[in-house]
């Protein structure tokens, strides 16, 4: 006989269950409503949560003409008040977003190749650049100075991420090396040897790293000692990743002629929790975010110049958006407002896109900003 049968409910009830139980509830609508887009969590106990079109970035806000070549890569800066844009054309373009319309206000430029990667530090004071031309370069953004070189790579680098504190950061690239550097010295402090790195993201608290390669693997390491924690077996061919803000979540981009997805993976339970399709990418490089209020939006580009934004608790898409005339290479959601995320392409172009009010929405017009 249970010991349970013998006691009262009173005693038997945890402390504010009915409460933990309606909050679970709540959660559990908003989570699968796919458009509910709002800061405020959802609080009417009386009926379903619904949610309208105007809360899902559906709408060109300004087109960003700088550039000469193909945009491979775009970035908020962490306070929302700057975009950086990397190109084929060997430049950086920093935009600022404070006036009405968006314009350039400087350009970094010194690659002698492409740039294909930039991470702003976490004051946006500095940023790391890094591409085909195998060098890292750290830039004060403000004096559109580069402040030093950083040159041990022997092939293309392909990603970088700061570590807390903002003095040390991390660089992965086909050559199978990962360094770790400090910003006052040429040379790595440590050096890890393993397998080519596609792209590594670095989680908010510096206590773990995720890489993935072209020979088909995500990999998990225990920072600051470089000891992997977790392998997953042989995937498909895999080009980008994005970690989530909590540090548990990754997007990785499938690369396929056929049935290319965007997986989210579980990094506790190492498991794909949901997949993303209908983009195309069978070709290049094609990256995806998180986006939205509590990161319940993925968002991702393509090769049928459409960027496709889905719902994350889901897996439904919410739209397929036009506007480019080439390859969506890049997008990032402002870690600032929850209705704004950019998008670069091989149009030589950025897009904003955001939400209009539902009174303007037949009659605004994008703008265009250079």
């Amino acid at each position: 006989v249970s010991l349970k049968s013998f006691l009262p409910p009173s005693v038997l009830l945890p402390p504010r269950r009915l409460q933990t139980l309606t909050q679970q509830a709540l959660h559990h609508q908003m989570e699968h409503c796919v458009r509910y887009n709002r800061v405020e969590p959802w609080a009417d106990l009386l009926q379903d949560c619904v949610a309208t079109e105007e809360r899902i970035p559906q709408v060109t806000l300004a087109r960003l003409d700088h550039h000469l070549d193909e945009v491979w890569f775009v970035q908020f800066s962490h306070d929302g008040k700057m975009l950086a844009s990397a190109s084929k054309d060997k430049t950086i373009a920093v935009w600022t977003l404070e006036e009405e319309r968006p314009h350039v206000i400087k350009v970094l430029a010194g690659h002698e190749d492409s740039v294909s990667f930039l991470a702003w530090s976490h004051d946006d004071s500095r940023m790391l650049s890094c591409g085909n031309d195998l060098a890292i370069k750290l830039w004060d953004v403000d004096a559109q100075v580069c402040l030093r070189s950083f040159l041990r790579h022997q092939d293309p680098v392909t990603a970088l991420a700061w570590l807390p504190g903002g003095r040390r950061f991390v660089s992965g690239g086909y050559d199978k090396k990962i360094y770790t550097w400090q910003t006052d010295r040429e040379d790595p402090v440590a050096e890890y040897t393993g397998e080519r790195v596609s792209d590594l993201a670095i989680s908010k608290d510096g206590t773990r790293m995720v890489t993935i390669s072209p020979d088909k693997r995500i990999r998990i390491f225990d920072l600051p000692h470089m000891q992997e924690t977790a392998c997953s077996a042989d995937q498909e061919s895999l080009t980008s990743l994005s970690l989530s803000s909590d540090g548990r979540y990754l997007l990785v981009n499938v690369s396929s002629d056929t049935r290319p997805e965007v997986q989210l993976w579980d990094l506790e339970e190492k498991m794909i929790v949901r997949k993303f399709s209908g983009h195309k990418q069978g070709r290049y490089v094609i990256r995806a975010c998180f986006g939205g209020v509590r990161e319940m939006l993925v968002v991702c580009g393509s090769e049928d110049s459409q960027v496709y934004v889905w719902h994350r608790g889901t897996g439904a898409l919410l739209h397929s958006l036009q506007g480019h005339a080439g390859t969506i290479n890049s997008v990032a959601w402002s870690p600032t407002d929850p209705m704004t995320f950019a998008s670069a392409s091989d149009d030589n172009t950025v897009r904003l896109w955001g939400c209009l009010p539902s009174s303007s929405s037949s009659s605004s017009k994008p703008s265009s900003s250079s």
